[in-house]
């Protein structure tokens, strides 16, 4: 009778706490709002893939106002919206912008019966603002239209992000500063299994992005690089990269290649974005947003 009692009451435990990992699952869920609008997902829902978001191709592009389409024969997504044309391949890392090609970091997927598509670039390819709330989990697109602004996304994020660079600078000189600061906001970084402190120069967050100090990220990833401060031009020369200091886009082997952020100098100290360590190197280098950790380790063949 007790052991039937014990029983009956673990049942009724479980079932009151259901509602609960319901509550927490969505507060978990990745919110998108477009022009403070927020968009409603009947099935698949926002996902991160390797530190992206990809979000349902219907929904969020047409709320944006773009135009779209879908080639089942060929697997591919194309988009319109003013100007501007993009094309994605289900499972590519290469997309279309203009005729141009541009290499993505997450391609466009299938999950759960919906074609996912990469929001962040195809936001802003198409010519919207795209801003990540990490503790909301909640992105906010603001098209042209909406902020009244004929100046394209780049130029407005630009001074947003020199704005927000001045408030944390500030905020460092008190001793607030996130990256001088302690606990969660500290950034670590981990080579090849150990961990390797940061110098005077230290990473910090832009939206999503993490940028890295390149000097000391060159030598532990082991590569060499250029820096001409007179032509503001940055250069890899056995990966055959270069880039214009202040600009998202890098070229490759011939190849264009879109950068989450742009590079730039801060304090006399060039940074970069994680992504341009892996094209620069021989390395794999990932972020983990929970832990705040950077790791640095050496390709697989």
């Amino acid at each position: 009778m007790t052991r039937r009692k014990t029983s009956i009451a673990l049942a009724i435990a479980t079932l009151g706490m259901i509602p609960l990992l319901q509550a927490s699952a969505r507060a978990q869920e990745i919110s998108v709002r477009v022009n403070g609008n927020s968009v409603a997902f009947a099935d698949t829902h926002p996902q991160r893939r390797d530190g992206r978001i990809l979000v349902p191709l219907r929904g969020v592009l047409e709320e944006i106002g773009a135009d779209i389409s879908w080639n089942e024969a060929t697997q591919t997504v194309k988009a319109h919206m003013g100007q501007r044309d993009i094309q994605l391949t289900l499972g590519s890392n290469t997309a279309m912008v203009n005729g141009q090609s541009v290499a993505l970091r997450v391609p466009a997927m299938r999950i759960g019966g919906s074609t996912m598509v990469p929001l962040r670039f195809i936001g802003e390819a198409l010519g919207a603002s795209v801003d990540w709330d990490e503790p909301r989990q909640q992105v906010s697109i603001t098209t042209n239209a909406a902020s009244g602004s004929n100046r394209p996304p780049v130029a407005r994020n630009r001074e947003r992000d020199r704005s927000n660079d001045q408030n944390r600078d500030r905020g460092q000189d008190r001793g607030q500063g996130q990256d001088r600061g302690q606990g969660q906001d500290r950034i670590a970084l981990r080579v090849s299994g150990r961990d390797e402190p940061f110098g005077a120069a230290r990473p910090y967050m832009r939206g999503d992005d993490v940028l890295v100090p390149l000097e000391q990220l060159s030598r532990v990833a082991r590569f060499s690089y250029r820096y001409d401060a007179t032509q503001n031009t940055l250069t890899v020369p056995d990966k055959k990269l270069s880039n214009a200091v202040g600009s998202r886009w890098v070229e490759k082997n011939g190849q264009r290649i879109r950068l989450e952020s742009p590079t730039e100098v801060r304090g006399g100290t060039l940074f970069v974005p994680l992504e341009f360590i892996e094209l620069a190197s021989d390395q794999t280098a990932t972020w983990n947003a929970e832990t705040r950790t950077i790791t640095i380790a050496p390709s697989r063949p």
